[in-house]
């Protein structure tokens, strides 16, 4: 299973998913399973900033929890307004920082959701892992 997570209003740079990414790398049950992804550069780009942070071979049971509480906490300490979206599959679940910061238990119907889709993931494609 791979996990997509995005910054859709995030500046040109990069910069919110470089310090996500950063936070991410950083939990144990995550080491090695995190990485940048970059857009395709456009005509007459030298390079391209980064589009995703891609998390894969999570379960549901293990991983997902990790990475939505982790994400989280990373999102609680920033101090600007911004939005992270976690795709699982065909599931969107956006992680929004007014929200997270004003809700404590925005995180747990936030982890719900993403747990759900997952383990909904590993059922249909057959490779359910418990």
């Amino acid at each position: 299973m791979e996990i997509l997570v995005t910054a859709p209003d995030t500046d040109e740079s990069g910069d919110t998913l470089r310090s996500a990414f950063s936070w991410l790398r950083e939990e144990d049950d995550l080491r090695g399973r995190v990485h940048l992804r970059q857009a395709p550069p456009q005509a007459g780009q030298m390079g391209s900033p980064w589009e995703a942070i891609v998390v894969a071979a999570l379960s549901a049971g293990g991983a997902v929890p990790v990475l939505i509480n982790t994400l989280g906490t990373w999102i609680r300490n920033q101090r600007t307004t911004l939005k992270l979206e976690v795709k699982i599959g065909e599931t969107s679940i956006v992680i929004d920082a007014d929200r997270v910061k004003a809700n404590p238990d925005e995180i747990g119907l936030l982890l719900d959701k993403a747990t759900r889709a997952a383990t909904h993931l590993e059922i249909t494609n057959g490779d359910a892992t418990g």
